[in-house]
């Protein structure tokens, strides 16, 4: 390929996307705390690229399978261009769902900052690309938020925050091997994750009042301390005896 510079707007550079997989593009720049995936297909448009102010958009792009944090979110349509004031990639990208939903994720990227601002409205997108941020308790996270959130730092550090509506949350406690659910609202804050009088549900559909807190450095360091209350033959503890395994069991407790 052989391309020639100008200083003229009117010569426009034009880079056709075919299913560009966009996992390998984030592994790249090692923005491992917030990963983005999917097939994009669509047109890059540029234009004054070496005049200090250049041009550069795709006025539709589409992504097939989008996903976060490696969590199929559906398919977007993307329309970004390069904001040279701010130094940003900026993007706004409407998801349509499994469901029949829609979601609205836009914000900016910075690479010269290697930082970003995301803000994300959210109408029962699938909540699994929460797994990374709750890693120290939890894992296996499934079901549906709604609600706003903004997630911005740096590719290295990452804090969220957002009023959310949890539906069907499903996540599996490791310490005591025990899965719970509950559909209720979180609040996120820089450095926090506030739960306020939560109902949980057991696997056999006994519950729980939960209260508590999840404390962090920018999803690092975590620190939490949970409040159960009101339990009623509450599913507490489920580890089979293994080797190597110093505590084995079946508990249910009420209190």
């Amino acid at each position: 390929i052989s391309v020639k510079t100008s200083p003229s707007p009117d010569d426009v550079l034009c880079l056709d996307l075919k299913n560009v997989n966009l996992d390998y593009i984030f592994h790249t720049l090692e923005i491992n705390n917030a990963l983005l995936g999917g097939d994009a297909t669509g047109t890059f448009f540029a234009s004054q690229v070496f005049s200090g102010a250049p041009v550069a958009y795709t006025p539709k792009l589409f992504v097939k399978n989008i996903s976060y944090n490696s969590t199929v979110l559906g398919d977007a349509t993307i329309k970004a261009h390069w904001d040279n004031n701010q130094k940003a990639v900026s993007l706004d990208a409407d998801v349509a769902q499994e469901d029949g939903n829609h979601s609205r994720i836009y914000g900016e990227i910075f690479p010269l900052r290697e930082a970003l601002d995301i803000k994300f409205e959210a109408n029962k997108i699938k909540v699994g690309f929460m797994q990374p941020y709750m890693a120290a308790f939890a894992s296996d996270v499934q079901g549906f938020a709604s609600g706003k959130a903004r997630l911005f730092g740096t590719f290295k550090l990452i804090d969220m925050t957002g009023d959310i509506y949890a539906q069907d949350l499903k996540l599996k406690i490791n310490f005591t091997n025990t899965y719970y659910s509950a559909t209720d609202s979180i609040k996120l804050r820089p450095g926090l994750i506030d739960i306020k009088d939560v109902t949980l549900r057991d696997p056999n559909g006994n519950t729980a009042l939960l209260n508590g807190t999840v404390r962090h450095d920018f999803f690092k360091r975590p620190v939490f301390n949970f409040d159960i209350t009101q339990a009623k033959n509450f599913l507490c503890y489920d580890v089979k005896e293994k080797i190597g395994e110093r505590w084995h069991g079946h508990i249910n407790g009420n209190g």
